[in-house]
């Protein structure tokens, strides 16, 4: 296998080398610093594929350094490591991100084995360049599949019945294994091979809900994301409607979600395709809510019919008063917008009792379930129907 460089910065020389020591278990070419200056030097000369970076060092700081990785254009993988609370890393992620920087995340100190093994692990699935050929071949041999995860209705009687599953894609790589969407998304979005990608989930998804309904009396509605800057095309709506069509599934089993970040930059002409969907009887949601800068004004001319909360502010719920006050604000809005709410990334009991009592609407997340694979639907939805309702409660 393929060796990836691993650059590690941290002031704390027993917590680099034990970093270190797990890096080259996990097959990593390793280099250690403490220094600012050393590092810089290192991220020229080394050209690391992942940084672990500690947030918190004597000479300088972890947010200084994104600053330098972004100047360099560094396209290593990057993880945050710090003993400061989660609303601070999470801060200096999201810096990260907004840099331009593939930021893998961040983990506490004292580090646990497992979770910096999944980290490194993760960066390594990563390693070896996928093509736009490699990709645009993997599409049309249909390597990909799509995994599906259980929204649920948490309903005033409780029975929190299936509302519908989020089509998720998954890439079947003949070497690399089961890909994940964040392993090639971008790569898909960059090449312009996300309209192609999009219709294949469209399709195979659509394909599958006509399936479930022909099997059980089950009728489920479908989410699938759509890439905002493909509603530039006039013709999708058409296109969306044949698929439809074709599978012999109804307008209103299809869910479009669409972030909110990428829907205010053409107002107008998506205006002019989501309203075409929605007259056709398809279901329009504004994902990753909180995280953008759309207003009020926009939220309301827009043809949306769900809102659904970015997983950031969920799962911070069990520790964080302000996630608490933003998710029980985003919620009221909503309602008094007429919109529905999900809410997503839900991972604690406590999580999904408190946005229950809150009148949130649909929830998912990995506490009602992973991701499952197609011919693993049924019998989830036979599961849960039969004993999954009353675990839910508090005793």
């Amino acid at each position: 296998m393929q060796k990836k460089r691993l650059l590690i910065i941290d002031d704390e020389p027993e917590i680099a080398e034990f970093i270190g020591e797990v890096g080259r278990q996990n097959n990593f070419e390793v280099m250690i610093t403490q220094s600012g200056d050393q590092f810089k030097s290192l991220t020229r000369s080394f050209k690391p594929g992942m940084i672990v970076m500690d947030l918190q060092m004597p000479e300088t700081d972890g947010i200084e350094l994104l600053r330098f990785l972004a100047d360099e254009k560094c396209s290593a993988d990057l993880l945050l490591v710090s003993g400061m609370d989660t609303k601070v890393r999470s801060a200096a992620v999201h810096l990260g991100e907004s840099l331009n920087l593939s930021m893998l995340g961040t983990l506490q100190k004292p580090l646990l084995l497992e979770d910096l093994e999944a980290m490194l692990k993760k960066s390594m699935a990563k390693t070896g360049v996928i093509s736009h050929d490699i990709l645009e071949a993997a599409i049309a041999g249909r390597q990909l599949c799509v995994h599906y995860q259980p929204k649920i209705s948490f309903g005033e009687d409780r029975h929190y019945r299936v509302k519908g599953f989020e089509a998720l894609v998954r890439w079947d790589h003949p070497d690399k294994g089961m890909l994940m969407p964040d392993e090639f998304i971008t790569l898909a979005e960059e090449s312009g091979l996300i309209g192609p990608l999009t219709e294949f989930v469209l399709e195979e998804s659509l394909r599958q809900v006509n399936r479930w309904c022909e099997q059980a009396d089950f009728r489920p509605e479908i989410s699938v994301n759509l890439a905002p800057h493909l509603l530039a095309d006039a013709a999708l709506p058409d296109r969306i409607i044949a698929l439809l069509g074709r599978a012999k599934v109804d307008g209103s089993q299809l869910m479009l979600e669409i972030t909110e970040t990428g829907i205010m930059e053409d107002v107008p002409s998506n205006v002019a395709a989501l309203t075409r969907l929605r007259v056709k009887g398809v279901n329009i949601s504004i994902d990753d809510f909180g995280t953008g800068y759309s207003s009020l004004v926009q939220i309301y001319r827009m043809p949306f019919n769900e809102l659904k909360i970015d997983k950031s502010f969920v799962m911070e719920l069990d520790q964080s008063q302000e996630a608490k006050t933003i998710v029980r604000a985003i919620v009221e809005l909503a309602h008094n917008l007429n919109l529905t709410v999900c809410a997503e990334g839900i991972e604690t009991g406590s999580t999904f009792r408190y946005l229950r009592e809150l009148g949130c609407d649909f929830g998912q997340g990995y506490f009602i379930s992973r991701p499952i694979p197609p011919d693993q639907v049924l019998d989830w939805v036979a599961h849960w129907q039969d004993r999954m309702p009353l675990s839910l409660d508090p005793a």
